[in-house]
């Protein structure tokens, strides 16, 4: 009986996982398969990535992990969280960021702008409303510009790079 209850316990610290990943593999152009270092000397291989819809990334190596370990088991598991300190943003309270590790960043600041950064700031603007963006600074620009293709064009005429796909 003690025996059986250890075996439980075991499973149950088992559970989930922190650590740090050593690479991202990609099957098929979208599965996502990682391979973490959880303990010292533990090495795991093929853990999928999950990801909520509409974000997708591969995640820097070194970055930290939290995978859970399906029925306890360090042979199969899913890495559902991770962090890279080394790269993160720092926010207010209640901002958000989608930031890249080569300095790419779209920041909802805590004023209500949304700013594009990529070497250096691209612009900060609001939507007053669906027909008007207002362009507080590109480059120092202040401009009101109608919510159309215009204003991106705008923008690439000021010699900005946009990609559409």
């Amino acid at each position: 009986m003690i025996e059986l209850i250890n075996k439980l316990k075991n499973r149950i610290f088992m559970l989930v996982a922190e650590g740090i990943m050593q690479s991202v593999t990609s099957t098929q152009g979208q599965h996502l398969k990682a391979k973490l270092s959880l303990l010292a000397d533990e090495v795991k291989e093929d853990y999928d990535i999950l990801q909520d819809y509409g974000f997708s990334s591969i995640i820097p190596k070194n970055s930290s992990v939290v995978a859970l370990c399906i029925g306890g088991s360090r042979d199969n598991g899913i890495v559902i969280a991770s962090d890279s300190k080394q790269y993160k943003p720092s926010l207010a309270d209640g901002e958000v960021a989608i930031y890249t590790k080569f300095g790419q960043k779209i920041h909802l600041d805590s004023n209500g702008d949304v700013n594009i950064f990529c070497d250096d700031t691209i612009a900060s603007f609001k939507v007053l409303n669906r027909q008007c963006l207002q362009i507080s600074s590109v480059y120092g620009l202040t401009n009101k510009t109608p919510c159309s293709p215009l204003p991106i064009l705008y923008l690439v005429s000021l010699g900005l790079n946009f990609k559409c796909l």
